[in-house]
């Protein structure tokens, strides 16, 4: 159990921060202090361990209201301990109503940011340096190429490949995926004009796909058919070919990664059928 509740469907307000704490506290003990008197100064919650954490409310034991910063209508309870988070939860669970609404009550899924400070400080330092890591757009470009790198990793492990060949796909990954953030904006914002011209006959670029047991063909010619396909990718190992007429292009299904990417390799990227030239890659 948590030492923080989470309180959702409050009434939207734009009260300060200390001013929401008073009105949240008066509509669970009309008692309170704080509550009471706006001269009293609202403590916060002390960094250190060795000392004792002052209470907002001494007979619930709540020790701080915080609320996020764009949700109206929710904010966290923290407690001085976990039987008291608890015990909180059991008398007002679908009991609490605050002009009208029914709060919803449940444990918080994560500790308060003063729990963590008081309780270990070297995981507060670190998750300060992740604030910061994250407030800085290029190394939020780099924490979710990482986390794409670190996924591509373990679906190639997944299909068997060794580590050698898993290492040589993500560094051609990453030779190839060097453009700013900027740039990739403008140019997810702005599609190409073949791409306005007729959606369907959209090239998908396959060039950074990991090796895959099933190849995607593209830009197929109208009047090409699944048996011709078939001759044309022939393999021991080809399980089925799947022709997506309407946009002009096929999935090839191998029995096996080699199978496929000898196939890919013996045609080429780009192979000529019925005088027009395909695009050979491998699907995700």
């Amino acid at each position: 159990m948590r030492q923080s509740v989470y309180l959702s469907n409050l009434p939207a307000s734009n009260a300060s921060r200390i001013e929401y704490a008073r009105q949240l506290l008066k509509s669970i003990n009309k008692d309170n202090p704080y509550a009471l008197s706006a001269e009293k100064t609202l403590p916060e919650p002390l960094p250190s361990a060795d000392v004792p954490l002052p209470l907002l409310d001494e007979k619930y034991g709540v020790v701080s209201v915080s609320r996020p910063r764009k949700c109206r209508n929710k904010c966290f309870l923290g407690f001085a301990t976990p039987s008291q988070a608890d015990e909180f939860l059991q008398n007002f669970k679908d009991r609490l109503f605050i002009y009208g609404h029914q709060v919803n009550i449940e444990p918080a899924k994560h500790d308060a940011f003063w729990y963590i400070e008081r309780e270990d400080p070297r995981a507060c330092q670190r998750l300060r340096k992740h604030r910061a890591q994250l407030a800085d757009p290029e190394a939020k470009l780099r924490v979710r190429s990482n986390r794409r790198l670190r996924r591509l990793r373990s679906r190639l492990r997944k299909r068997g490949l060794d580590a050698e060949h898993i290492t040589e796909v993500v560094q051609r990954i990453k030779e190839k995926s060097k453009p700013s953030a900027e740039n990739k904006t403008v140019r997810e914002r702005t599609p190409s004009s073949a791409a306005v011209a007729d959606p369907k006959k959209r090239v998908v670029d396959v060039a950074n796909n990991p090796p895959n047991k099933v190849l995607l063909v593209q830009d197929l010619p109208t009047d090409i058919t699944e048996q011709e396909l078939v001759d044309i990718f022939a393999n021991d190992k080809l399980l089925q070919v799947r022709l997506v007429q309407v946009r002009q292009l096929a999935f090839v299904d191998y029995a096996d990664v080699q199978s496929a990417t000898a196939v890919k390799n013996k045609l080429g990227t780009n192979y000529v059928i019925k005088n027009q030239t395909t695009i050979i890659g491998y699907a995700k």
